[in-house]
């Protein structure tokens, strides 16, 4: 478990405690990459199961957890303006993806997002996707919210010559 962690050169931080609200305690090691371009605050989560045993690797970057609903709300790895913000759900010892939140880059206002099912850019027609006025009120207390809204009008000029639009 921990091998992959130490070799990496970083200092992680490990912890016990229930991440899925099953009643088990759950192994999370808490660690920062030492190379790299953007925001990686990663968690590796090995969840408790009945038999004694740990679950597979889960790994996530920048989590907020929420464990009384059994969330996880964060920001994915990526350059402000590429980078979404996502919420996933416990549903035993998986997590089911419910949406991600990107900056509409066919906004040069910045004041509107896109709300999709996929963790790639939503820029098809076929993709399941909304757009949204406002970041909604659940990601306020997400950490790394900060960095997710620091993109540039440049930054979406940038972005947006590489979607079709």
């Amino acid at each position: 478990m921990v091998n992959k962690v130490l070799m990496t050169g970083s200092y992680p931080d490990w912890s016990i405690k229930d991440i899925n609200n099953d009643g088990l305690k759950d192994f999370l090691i808490n660690w920062y990459p030492l190379s790299g371009c953007c925001m990686r605050n990663i968690f590796d989560l090995y969840l408790s199961q009945t038999d004694e045993t740990f679950s597979p690797e889960i790994e996530l970057a920048n989590p907020t957890f929420f464990l009384k609903e059994k969330l996880i709300r964060g920001v994915t790895y990526g350059h402000p303006g590429l980078a979404s913000l996502y919420k996933f759900k416990w549903n035993g010892l998986k997590l089911d993806t419910l949406e991600y939140i990107y900056p509409n880059i066919k906004d040069t206002l910045q004041i509107s997002f896109v709300k999709s099912n996929r963790i790639s850019y939503p820029h098809s027609k076929h993709n399941q996707s909304k757009n949204i006025k406002s970041i909604p009120k659940e990601y306020k207390t997400v950490l790394g919210l900060d960095y997710f809204k620091s993109y540039s009008l440049k930054d979406i000029k940038i972005i947006s010559k590489n979607y079709d639009n």
